[in-house]
């Protein structure tokens, strides 16, 4: 990819976190766990982001430990989500995921 740099020797495995905003469906939520599942990444997290929590979302947040939910305000931008420096404390390289 362009513009990613990883130092495979000071981390082989550089743990990559991949951003979700989402509304709250859950039905277009399951399916980007599952397609987040079928990653052969071993180092990995799905970070899902919503201002609609519901049962049904952590539920599916639930089922895999590698996946984080997180509440956002209401009317907050994809780019104000991405900024939201507090939940990348431990990420190497960080992706987008759409639901």
């Amino acid at each position: 990819m362009k513009g990613i740099v990883v130092n495979h020797a000071t981390n082989p495995t550089p743990l990559v976190s991949c951003l979700m905003p989402t509304r709250g469906n859950p039905r277009l939520v399951a399916r980007a766990i599952r397609g987040f599942q079928l990653q052969t990444w071993t180092e990995r997290e799905l970070v899902i982001l919503t201002h609609r929590r519901s049962s049904q979302l952590e539920a599916l947040a639930a089922s895999d430990p590698r996946i984080k939910l997180y509440d956002t305000p209401a009317g907050l931008s994809l780019g104000d989500q991405r900024n939201l420096r507090r939940l990348w404390k431990t990420q190497d390289f960080r992706g987008r995921m759409g639901s």
